[in-house]
């Protein structure tokens, strides 16, 4: 699973750096972008991700009201691209179940442990991988 692009939308330069360093030493490719629609456009233009870990500020009810999240979801190309949820510990309880609730994204609060991260990272990917490989012997078996 490593050489996989992962794209890291973040407006603390300091933990995106972090999160860069630390999954570039596993051998993920890595781009970080702050939480801006012109940034990430730019970025999914440049390279289609294989997961996103996307920062969710505090004034947003939840994730999918949130307008980067909403921005990724329109497209079909990157609709079925996994996220991972960055909130803080501020975020009400209620929002942060809320978003465990929206299909092919899981969530993660911050501070995180980096290690937690690292599995739930490899756990999405694996999970994209294993539909793939369905997905293809079902078309083989389909004639599709």
């Amino acid at each position: 699973m490593a050489n996989e692009h992962i794209l890291i939308i973040e407006d603390d330069q300091q933990l995106a750096a972090e999160l860069q360093s630390y999954f570039g030493e596993l051998g993920y490719q890595m781009q970080a972008v702050p939480r801006d629609l012109e940034a990430v456009n730019h970025a999914m233009r440049e390279a289609l991700p294989g997961l996103i870990l996307l920062a969710i500020p505090n004034s947003a009810d939840n994730a999918s009201k949130d307008p980067i999240c909403q921005e990724l979801w329109n497209p079909t190309r990157s609709r079925y691209i996994p996220m991972i949820f960055m909130c803080t510990k501020d975020d009400p309880p209620k929002n942060y179940i809320q978003d465990l609730e929206i299909p092919g994204t899981n969530s993660i609060i911050k501070p995180m442990d980096f290690l937690e991260l690292k599995i739930r990272v490899q756990n999405e990917l694996f999970g994209i991988e294993r539909w793939k490989e369905h997905d293809a012997r079902w078309k083989r078996k389909s004639g599709s």
